[in-house]
């Protein structure tokens, strides 16, 4: 489900913040990868220019530094792989940030798989899917902000693997060029000599012989990881990336504006004469304003919703049978500069109220927010002046101190007050 709700009674029509979230979020994550990124490259940085000094003085005869004159192209060349790589990393985990973001809600289904990433509204994406990496399998069953730094971590240190590797022969190529034009020396027979080759090489040749294997083995890894890198810069120019952080952007938060929103009302006891009172109370002030429309009375429990109809059902109809009935209590009258909190009573924070409150939370998987349970007796965009005058006109007395709620409803709020549509109503 969205992550989105106004469950303090805002306006339960609109899609509300979704883009500036998104937007903030795709932010903050380029952010976090870029600096997590950097910090991981120093570190390999760090470690192979050491191990390229270390192997490259002990592979050359009889120390000779003259390998080190390789040091500062090995360095651009683990930079300049930094560089790419990093660029690759950030656009990649920038759009498992928007998957994470809770886009699975606007019909393109999301999977992280073994083997790759499928968006299946879009042919664009299977023809690359199968090139994606491997190890984003473990992340699926992650929360959200544990599995997306799970997967910059993965993603980091794969990308870095393959520059790892191929760094290492740089020195050891040098190596091997020395010690096999000057010989292998003696204090490199009494070195290798752990290592014996078979009784056809002889102790001079050992080093070489070992330096040779071990290449080979370094060439085999080194061409797997060529080959997946070819993998990813295809995936790179299939403007797979780009499409979804840029082009696609905008539409997808179009998607999420149209997307059918719902709330959760508590609605008092229909049979009863405080239901009838409000409801008059209702339609007497639907006259005072053009604007102004009828409506049932009720106390939101958390607006904003977007699922599927079945889901939200299958929710209302697990809080109402874990909730019995009980009274909820109006303290005072109040209004505010919104349209769906023109004028309305304020309901008594109460345990009852509260914990169903969080339980709506919970279960529908949204962002509570500030609650501040009401019950609206007029929707309405009337002047501030208007609507304390309206407030200040009104008696408590005349209203029941307290009413029984007995349902929880389900209502589509898409669009304007007069096409909302309740959609179920469970007894508690």
């Amino acid at each position: 489900m969205s992550n989105s709700s106004r469950s303090d009674g805002g306006d339960p029509s609109k899609g509300g913040d979704d883009r500036e979230v998104l937007l903030s979020m795709y932010d903050q994550h380029r952010q976090e990868i870029r600096a997590h990124g950097k910090r991981k490259s120093r570190r390999y940085l760090g470690s192979l220019t050491a191990l390229g000094v270390i192997v490259g003085y002990v592979f050359t005869t009889n120390g000779d530094a003259r390998v080190l004159v390789l040091v500062p192209y090995v360095l651009g060349f683990l930079y300049l792989s930094h560089i790419s790589s990093m660029h690759y990393v950030t656009q990649l985990a920038a759009l498992l940030a928007l998957i994470e973001a809770k886009l699975d809600h606007l019909g393109a289904e999301y999977e992280l798989f073994h083997g790759g990433f499928s968006i299946r509204q879009n042919p664009r994406f299977q023809n690359v899917e199968a090139k994606y990496l491997k190890e984003f399998k473990h992340a699926k069953k992650d929360s959200d902000l544990q599995g997306l730094h799970r997967v910059i971590q993965l993603c980091v240190r794969y990308s870095m693997r393959g520059i790892a590797l191929t760094a290492y022969i740089v020195p050891m190529a040098a190596g091997t060029w020395a010690v096999y034009r000057e010989g292998a020396p003696d204090d490199w027979t009494g070195l290798l000599s752990m290592f014996p080759g078979p009784s056809w090489i002889g102790p001079d040749l050992v080093g070489p012989a070992l330096i040779l294997g071990t290449q080979i083995v370094l060439l085999v890894v080194i061409g797997a990881a060529w080959l997946q890198y070819r993998n990813h810069k295809d995936l790179l120019k299939s403007g797979v990336l780009e499409s979804v952080l840029e082009d696609d952007l905008e539409s997808r938060i179009g998607e999420i504006e149209d997307l059918d929103m719902y709330s959760v009302w508590l609605v008092p006891d229909r049979g009863s004469e405080a239901y009838q009172q409000l409801e008059e109370t209702v339609e007497e002030y639907a006259q005072l304003d053009e604007d102004a429309p009828e409506f049932e009375p009720h106390i939101t429990v958390v607006g904003g919703i977007q699922a599927s109809e079945s889901v939200l059902e299958e929710g209302v109809q697990s809080l109402a049978e874990g909730q019995g009935v009980f009274d909820v209590e109006f303290t005072r009258v109040q209004c505010s500069t919104t349209k769906h909190q023109c004028v309305f009573l304020l309901v008594e924070p109460t345990a009852e109220v509260l914990s169903l409150h969080q339980e709506a939370v919970e279960v529908f998987d949204v962002d509570g927010g500030m609650y501040v349970p009401h019950l609206s007796l007029i929707y309405s965009d009337m002047d501030v002046e208007e609507r304390l005058d309206l407030a200040e006109s009104i008696d408590m007395s005349a209203f029941p101190s307290t009413v029984q709620v007995g349902e929880l409803v389900l209502v589509k709020t898409t669009g304007p007050v007069s096409e909302w549509v309740t959609v179920a109503r469970y007894n508690l």
